[in-house]
């Protein structure tokens, strides 16, 4: 196995173990995270550092952790994808994400680039306590 494969890898058992922690310490030094999305959560994290005390302190308010499943993993050159599944409670509702996916750059032994793509109006209504209504 390579070295992206291995380090893919030990991201999704990490998330998928909720040892969220973990997973953030593959993240390399100077390394960026970015949720997409315009949600109070969305932007890209700066280094390691800046995901565990921006990113981390957002995430810990669940009620119930993502419970995240990860179906496939698929790598090319420096580059893996991780697409997957998962459901938890957030302090103002349900939180049920059918299709996430995450996109990591790994080089040096570590995790340089993550970008997560998810249902940001979950993140909006189960984590922020945002109501969507129609028009």
């Amino acid at each position: 196995m390579s070295e992206v494969h291995n380090l893919a890898q030990a991201f999704a058992s990490a998330i998928e173990d909720q040892r969220f922690l973990d997973a953030f310490n593959l993240i390399s030094e100077s390394g960026t995270y970015t949720v997409i999305g315009t949600t109070k959560a969305s932007g890209t994290y700066r280094g390691r550092a800046d995901v565990l005390s921006r990113l981390v302190p957002i995430l810990s308010v669940f009620v119930a952790p993502p419970a995240v499943k990860f179906a496939h993993i698929v790598v090319d050159q420096d580059r893996a994808v991780l697409i997957g599944a998962g459901q938890g409670v957030g302090p103002t509702g349900p939180y049920d994400q059918p299709n996430y996916a995450f996109s990591l750059r790994i080089a040096d032994g570590a995790i340089q680039e993550i970008v997560e793509f998810l249902d940001t109006t979950m993140l909006d209504t189960a984590v922020f306590g945002k109501k969507i209504v129609d028009r």
